[in-house]
């Protein structure tokens, strides 16, 4: 039985995403772990030996980052944003300021002599730029995103148990994601498609086949024919349901995501609590399945990007089933140890990988 104080770290460090951070996350843990990047290092080499296993931990790392900066973009624009005037370039300025003037036939001269000027304006586009002030843009500060950005890459580059070359390379991937932010959130439905055969192939890991032990070494060989079809017919039947998620319910509960987190948010807080147990299920690490639903009812993505950070979690499961490796997270019995195990994860996969080369 879990202490009060153990329920709302265990809150604190599953609601979000076990693998998608953020500054609070990094911040409690700087401040209350007492597990050290050694420690998570050897539970995760103990763990982690099968190249293929490896590969495919490639991918989880990258959707880690992926998911977890388009939550934070997402989240920036809704809470940060700003309404400004659109800013056109000085040259381009400078040529606009020849029609704007009062006297009609002036104005049709020089309309002319813009487009002669900027053959690529055309009559309709030098209407619409005439008045650049009735176009609003919006633009926000990536407060969410850097301050996080910051405290994970701080607390990477610290860890000098690991080799300096990993920890430069993990923290690059970070900031990589944080760069192309803006491209991520934008993209959230084509993205979707893709946390959406993550997610059909770990139903088919963890419930396609009779008893397969959630989180643990199953007997059931995938690495052959019958196991291709499992993953094949779970994922396909998955991506049809996202087409049909986004072809039917697109904007049906608009202006309502705040109604929606508040009914949600209770759920998923009871679900965060000993997520890995038996009368849990591990149903939080599919919580992607009503995400991206909620996201296209709404047009927020935000809950398509909370959703998907658990694919993390799905597909390090699916590789562990394939590779036959046990999951780290599953064997760790001390919430201080599975939360160091996600923080440092992108540290701790870049590290084995440089090890097994070396």
């Amino acid at each position: 039985m879990l202490s009060t104080i153990e329920k709302l770290t265990s809150v604190l460090f599953y609601l979000p995403g076990p693998f998608t951070n953020n500054l609070l996350k990094t911040l409690a843990f700087t401040v209350f772990s007492t597990s050290s990047y050694a420690v998570a290092y050897s539970h995760f080499k103990r763990d982690h030996n099968d190249p293929f296993d490896i590969f495919l931990h490639l991918f989880g790392l990258s959707s880690t980052a992926l998911f977890c900066f388009g939550m934070l973009e997402s989240l920036d624009r809704r809470i940060f944003s700003s309404c400004c005037h659109l800013k056109l370039p000085v040259s381009l300025s400078g040529a606009l300021k020849l029609v704007n003037t009062r006297n009609l036939s002036v104005q049709r001269t020089k309309k002319l002599e813009l487009t002669a000027c900027w053959p690529a304006l055309t009559p309709r586009k030098v209407k619409a730029i005439e008045r650049p002030h009735a176009e609003k843009t919006k633009q926000h500060l990536p407060i969410l995103c850097l301050t996080t950005l910051v405290a994970w890459i701080v607390l990477l580059i610290f860890q000098t148990d690991s080799p300096i070359a990993s920890r430069i390379v993990a923290c690059g991937l970070l900031t990589l994601m944080y760069i192309k932010r803006s491209f991520i959130a934008d993209n959230w439905a084509p993205l979707s498609f893709y946390s959406a055969v993550i997610q059909g192939c770990g139903y088919a890991a963890t419930y396609g086949v009779k008893d397969p032990g959630f989180g643990t070494a199953a007997t059931f060989d995938w690495m052959t024919a019958e196991g291709g079809f499992y993953l094949a017919k779970f994922a396909l039947l998955r991506v049809v349901y996202n087409a049909a998620v986004l072809k039917f319910l697109r904007g049906k509960l608009k202006g309502y995501s705040v109604q929606v987190a508040i009914v949600i948010l209770p759920i998923l807080a009871y679900l965060s609590v000993e997520p890995l147990s038996k009368s849990k299920g591990g149903l939080l690490f599919f919580w992607e399945f009503v995400g991206v639903a909620l996201a296209a009812t709404t047009e927020n993505p935000v809950f398509y990007f909370h959703g998907a950070g658990f694919t993390a979690n799905v597909l390090q499961s699916v590789a562990h089933k394939i590779t036959g490796e046990t999951g780290t997270l599953v064997l760790l019995h001390n919430l201080q140890d599975e939360v160091s195990h996600s923080i440092y994860f992108p540290l701790l996969l870049v590290h084995r990988i440089q090890e097994a080369i070396c």
